[in-house]
């Protein structure tokens, strides 16, 4: 019994440390292989007054969406600053046409702008100075603030002042068909006949 034990002891010990120094050369495999093939992060500019979770592009910035397809809306900016939150972006100076069908169907201006991309759809909130002009029939839309949803084909508006087919209506709000055509005012509203230029 006492040989039996010790053979037995001696087994198990050439087997622990068999396996010990296997762990061991599989770990130093794979420590090496970790350390070449993990790339080194790529080096982002973050400025200081955007925060760490964003990056921001300066100079006539432009997005086209989608990139590929019919368009749904197409931006210039004079800066866009883009979160990391996929698809946040926030907009100054911005120009911007809207599609439906892959057909403009209005032209929009703002002081800056806030905008979700999804997809190939957007929400886009606007704000100072908007004016927008659809291009076919020249109606027009000027407002304090300007949101658009693609995917509903609406845009809603406050402040609103809108020209076109002879009339000049101005109300506190207004939802409208993304090309002017169609439109509900709300608040206090005013029409009259729209003086011609």
């Amino acid at each position: 019994m006492t040989g039996q034990r010790r053979r037995t002891l001696a087994a198990a010990c050439r087997i622990a440390l068999a396996l010990i120094g296997l762990a061991g050369v599989l770990l130093a495999a794979g420590c090496g292989k970790r350390h070449v093939q993990t790339p080194a992060p790529p080096e982002t500019s973050v400025p200081a007054e955007s925060g760490p979770s964003a990056v921001k592009v300066t100079g006539g910035a432009r997005i086209v969406i989608p990139e590929n397809g019919p368009r749904v809306w197409v931006a210039e900016a004079e800066t866009i600053t883009a979160s990391t939150e996929p698809g946040n972006m926030k907009l100054t100076k911005v120009s911007c046409q809207l599609y439906r069908n892959g057909q403009e169907t209005l032209r929009v201006q703002a002081d800056a702008g806030d905008a979700v991309q999804q997809g190939k759809t957007v929400h886009m909130t606007l704000t100072g100075n908007v004016r927008a002009v659809e291009p076919v029939r020249g109606l027009r839309l000027t407002a304090d603030q300007f949101e658009w949803a693609s995917q509903y084909d609406r845009v809603s508006a406050v402040n609103v002042h809108w020209i076109g087919l002879g009339f000049d209506h101005r109300a506190d709000r207004g939802v409208f068909s993304t090309d002017l055509t169609r439109g509900d005012f709300s608040g206090h509203v005013k029409t009259t006949p729209a003086v011609s230029k």
